[in-house]
């Protein structure tokens, strides 16, 4: 591969770094794939075209770089933003006792990894559409430390009160808080080497919803209006959408243990205190039962089931546990 056709490349994982790396083009099809970009992308440049020893040392110090940028943010996603406050009590989703237009409005993140992500120094801003104008908003604290499956949310301002899922909180103390708009505008999230890692755009979900949009399902699915993904809810800040979180701690019940959570290799590993047959089902959160098996080992192979939030069932010694499981 000549270096011109390498630049050109590596120009297309620049562009679509800026949309938040959702999309990876090839030139052989535009693949749409969330955590493992980078290393498709790296697989596809060196066993296809690219010898590292004969490289020119900038462009591979480039996908160095790119790929240290890429595995330490690709664990943080957006996951419910808050930008339109309903009218009146309902609207007070920071629990302070008041509706605030500008208060009330937040953004929440969730740590999808296995490992904790510091978060310090990250950056909130708003970029205006119309004239490219862009605005620093909020810097989160030096010492923000997401565990994993770990939510954080950010309001834009007031004092937060309540559980909150048990969730890191932390509240805008300037007077525009995340000055989050109706339309118009793309959220922008940098990480603390300026960076940008994520994106909402709003201006594409723009009909002044009284409500929050989240993913549906949870974690890997398209932003809805809430209440299309929980009926009669507007939002459920430091929470997923049916006010329920992901914890590791969840597995203990039985004296199980259910790992990884997040999946990611295709298979979900199930260590109990007795052996036995054991009945695993595994559904979507709409309750279709995806997969069921009667086993005897220790592996689920789900590599035939879709990215998604799923409730797994095991049955075993007649006792039954359901756990909320993510396939990614």
């Amino acid at each position: 591969m000549k270096v011109k056709e390498i630049e050109t490349l590596l120009i297309h994982l620049v562009y679509l770094k800026k949309q938040n790396w959702y999309y990876l083009d090839l030139g052989i099809g535009i693949f749409k794939c969330i955590e493992s970009l980078i290393a498709l992308g790296l697989v596809y440049l060196f066993s296809t075209y690219l010898n590292p020893f004969n490289m020119k040392k900038n462009y591979f110090l480039f996908l160095l770089i790119l790929t240290i940028s890429y595995s330490a943010s690709a664990q943080l996603i957006i996951n419910e933003v808050l930008y339109d406050p309903p009218a009146g009590a309902a609207g007070d989703a920071n629990g302070d006792g008041t509706r605030d237009a500008t208060d009330d409005g937040f953004i929440e993140f969730v740590n999808t990894g296995a490992t904790s992500l510091d978060v310090s120094g990250y950056m909130i801003y708003d970029n205006v559409i119309a004239d490219g104008t862009r605005t620093l908003r909020h810097t989160i604290p030096s010492g923000t430390i997401l565990p994993a499956n770990g939510f954080l949310v950010v309001f834009g301002g007031g004092t937060p009160t309540g559980a909150f899922g048990g969730a890191t909180v932390i509240a805008d103390t300037g007077s525009a808080g995340l000055s989050l708009q109706n339309s118009g505008e793309i959220i922008e999230i940098e990480n603390a080497s300026g960076t940008v890692i994520l994106t909402f755009d709003s201006d594409a979900l723009s009909n002044n919803p009284d409500e929050s949009y989240t993913r549906n399902p949870d974690i890997t699915g398209d932003f809805v209006q809430h209440k299309d993904a929980v009926a009669g809810v507007l939002f459920s800040p430091g929470t997923f959408a049916d006010g329920s979180v992901l914890s590791n701690e969840e597995f203990s019940k039985l004296e199980l243990s259910i790992y990884p959570n997040p999946v990611t290799q295709n298979q979900i590993n199930i260590k109990t205190p007795t052996q036995g047959l054991k009945t695993i089902a595994l559904y979507d959160m709409n309750g279709r039962k995806m997969l069921e098996e009667e086993t005897n080992g220790d592996v689920m192979d789900v590599s035939k089931i879709k990215r998604g939030l799923y409730l797994l069932e095991l049955n075993i010694d007649n006792k039954t546990q359901t756990s909320k499981i993510i396939i990614k």
